[in-house]
């Protein structure tokens, strides 16, 4: 059963431009496969393997490095799950 985090940003960036975004830091680095939902500057992010505390931080540091390649300025707040 895939994994989703939830994020916001500091301002919106549509889910085919995260994907780019993201397609284009896996091809330079490891990562898994995304699925990104948006609304407005609200992302959730689903992956397919098992969420682990450790897992969960790196996926998050390697989505944050992935953005700021684009973007240097845009801000990830990260939502606690509900």
């Amino acid at each position: 059963m895939p994994q989703t985090i939830r994020a916001r940003l500091s301002h919106p960036i549509d889910a085919a431009e995260l994907s780019r975004i993201w397609e284009a830091h896996v091809n330079l680095h490891d990562g898994p496969e995304l699925l990104f939902s948006v609304t407005g500057s609200d992302v959730a992010i689903s992956y397919p393997s098992q969420a682990t505390p450790r897992g969960t931080e790196k996926l998050r540091r390697a989505f944050e490095e992935a953005l700021r390649t684009v973007d240097p300025n845009v801000q990830v707040e990260w939502q606690e799950p509900t």
